[in-house]
């Protein structure tokens, strides 16, 4: 009666039993590693386009000294809205996008956070329950902060949820957070924060000459 090739291999890998478990455990730690770098990259790709996917503009118009979207850089905004008389542009918005300093006011330690300055009647982002925040915003130094940001700021969300605004320091300066929208990390901070274009203006320093971002 013939031997079946698979008995026969099989043979073959037990033979040696101690030299199988290495090498199938070689084999397991080098599968497990892949998927780790997979995953890795997966998360730093969503990261990387979040905020532009959320991006509901037709155009986005840009310096074209900005290198990446965590970096831009400024341009007049006389350019930006010169771009309305434009056949087939039906409205111009703005959008200011900064790096900032937020102090953790339980452990004063301070992290980067990403701002952004909007305007919330054309935010150009989808920013789902925003609405609610819309007057309050206008207020000077007022900011939305980001839901999804990592723990580095502090139980800022649950005292939120208690007190219904935080005040903290954002580049040196006092700024009361009056609530929290999902908006999610991206790759260059653990955090964001919303605010209307004139208190992004006062948090940042940034000339009302000078437009971030804009589109159409």
């Amino acid at each position: 009666m013939p031997i079946s090739t698979f008995f026969i291999a099989w043979a073959q890998l037990t033979h040696q039993r101690v030299k199988l478990l290495v090498a199938t455990a070689g084999v397991v730690v080098a599968v497990m590693l892949m998927l780790v770098q997979l995953g890795i990259r997966e998360g730093a790709m969503e990261n990387s386009v979040a905020i532009a996917r959320r991006i509901t503009a037709d155009l986005a118009i840009v310096s074209p000294r900005t290198k990446t979207i965590f970096a831009s850089a400024t341009f007049p905004r006389s350019l930006l809205y010169r771009t309305g008389g434009i056949s087939g542009v039906t409205d111009v918005g703005e959008m200011y996008m900064a790096q900032g300093r937020f102090r953790n006011p339980w452990d004063k330690l301070e992290f980067p956070v990403s701002l952004y300055g909007i305007n919330p009647e054309f935010p150009m982002m989808d920013l789902p329950g925003l609405e609610p925040f819309i007057q309050e915003l206008r207020l000077t130094d007022r900011i939305l902060f980001d839901g999804l940001s990592r723990k580095n700021y502090g139980p800022v969300m649950g005292y939120l949820q208690e007190q219904g605004f935080l005040d903290v320091e954002v580049n040196l300066r006092k700024i009361r957070l009056i609530g929290a929208i999902n908006v999610g990390i991206s790759i260059n901070t653990d955090g964001k924060a919303m605010s209307v274009t004139p208190a992004r203006l006062s948090i940042c320093g940034t000339p009302p000459a000078a437009s971030r971002s804009g589109a159409m």
